[in-house]
């Protein structure tokens, strides 16, 4: 039987492998795809640490709902050769592979370092919407910070991809 570190490593596994695939990948719709499952690899691990309510937002929102209005903004845009071989031009710059993999490292050391306390569990019975953003930002506040750092991050690479065309 498959321990909580077993299954902690492979969805961290499945979880990077997936992300380069996204960053490295040139067809829109198939980077989508290796992004809906890494985050359901990420959902894995919030559901590993107890914390069923964001493994289960996780899955709803992001998965599922921000990922079907990417699809459609997508289909609208109707990517063409110009802008594929732009995709192709910036997807095999090697810096950004090595801030990739330096990036996935620190989470994986950070995420791991998470696991070995002792903690780190939610309270299932609280369900108050307070009490939840309370342990957000009291015991979860490096993943909360984590995940800004990344949505901000991607925000400014579709700015920076925006400015160029």
């Amino acid at each position: 039987m498959l321990n909580m570190r077993t299954i902690f490593y492979i969805c961290i596994l499945i979880t990077i492998i997936n992300i380069i695939c996204t960053i490295m990948n040139t067809n829109p719709i198939n980077s989508l795809i290796h992004l809906i499952i890494s985050l359901m690899s990420i959902s894995g691990l919030f559901f590993l640490i107890n914390a069923n309510f964001i493994g289960a937002i996780e899955i709803i929102i992001y998965a599922g709902a921000i990922m079907v209005l990417f699809i459609f903004v997508i289909m609208m845009l109707n990517p063409n050769k110009f802008t594929k071989k732009k995709e192709k031009e910036w997807s095999s710059n090697k810096l950004m592979i090595i801030i990739s993999i330096s990036l996935s490292i620190s989470i994986i050391f950070i995420i791991n370092k998470l696991l070995n306390n002792k903690y780190y569990y939610i309270d299932i019975i609280k369900t108050n919407i307070k009490d939840i953003g309370i342990i957000f930002f009291n015991k979860y506040i490096l993943i909360i910070e984590l995940s800004s750092i990344m949505l901000l991050s991607a925000l400014l690479v579709s700015l920076y991809i925006n400015n160029e065309h």
